[in-house]
């Protein structure tokens, strides 16, 4: 298996800068924060945290169960937007859908 550096190494040399954190069955309070969140790899992706950053507050600590997967465009747009509704725009927003 590949290591995390070389994953992400992989996703950059495609033009992939956006990973997600993976859900884990086993969360610790460190990683709670980080999980499922989308992070940048180079910083380059304005409004995110970057990978270094999440690490250096504790993501991927010994026997961390998380991991990281790359996220497509359409994704990265669409949970963006999202996070900068607020929650009464969301409802109404998912309401209009049905």
């Amino acid at each position: 298996m590949p290591s995390r550096q070389e994953y992400l190494d992989t996703c950059a040399e495609h033009g992939a800068d956006v990973v997600r954190v993976t859900v884990s069955g086993h969360c610790c309070e460190k990683c709670a924060e980080w999980e499922n969140r989308l992070l940048s790899i180079s910083g380059a992706t304005k409004g995110l945290p970057t990978v270094d950053e999440a690490t250096a507050a504790g993501l991927f600590h010994p026997n961390c169960t998380h991991s990281l997967t790359e996220v497509d465009d359409y994704t990265r747009e669409e949970v963006m937007r999202l996070d900068n509704l607020k929650f009464s725009d969301i409802v109404k927003e998912c309401c209009e859908k049905r």
